[in-house]
């Protein structure tokens, strides 16, 4: 359960949508990363800025274990909800939906400066019109992108479903090559039931 909120009324009536960017400063790759600067800003605002493009800033928030993250966030006029420890994102965003309720949830991750705002609203809008399903982005892969161990790569059944995911190079031809393939864009939507299903 969450510790502390930042900045936002708990008393409310539920949302119908919010993005949660999960941070913490303690990954593995590259500890600190969402205060790392780029450009004079940090990573996490920049993540925040490319939100804001297409959803409102009081439906957008922040979800750390970290005080400083919160700090940062408070200073620089971010929605931020403090939560416990967590051991991944989609568990972050469970303890951030039992201080936030919404009826659906939009995971952008702290870490993509970059994500193009777009993407963003194409999940929301195939997440609106499918309600009851959690949705992940993905894109076709090239060859450069299927070699890159950076680059999660997805497989997916007929119907599009989610069967796993690899940052190995998948899936391969009957001689182990690359013909083609789909790599992930880490933005999801969660239903609020999903995630309680998730934790039961």
């Amino acid at each position: 359960m969450g510790k502390g909120v930042t900045q936002i009324d708990l008393k409310e009536a539920i949302r119908d949508e919010v993005i949660v960017i999960p941070a913490r400063m303690s990954g593995t790759r590259l500890p600190g990363k969402p205060l790392i600067l780029i450009a004079g800003k940090a990573m996490i605002h920049h993540v925040w800025d490319r939100c804001r493009e297409v959803f409102p800033e009081k439906d957008i928030f922040v979800a750390t274990e970290d005080q400083i993250i919160e700090e940062y966030c408070k200073s620089h006029k971010i929605q931020c909800v403090l939560t416990s420890s967590a051991h991944s994102a989609i568990d972050r965003v469970f303890l951030f939906s039992q201080v936030v309720k919404a009826k659906t949830y939009i995971n952008v991750q702290g870490d993509e400066p970059i994500i193009n705002p777009k993407d963003i609203l194409k999940v929301s809008d195939f997440s609106k019109l499918n309600r009851d399903f959690v949705i992940i982005g993905k894109s076709p892969a090239n060859e450069t992108e299927f070699n890159d161990f950076s680059k999660a790569k997805v497989v997916c059944d007929l119907e599009g479903k989610l069967l796993y995911s690899s940052r190995a190079g998948i899936p391969v031809n009957n001689k182990g090559q690359f013909v083609r393939a789909e790599r992930a864009i880490w933005i999801y939507a969660f239903p609020r039931k999903s995630l309680k299903k998730y934790y039961d």
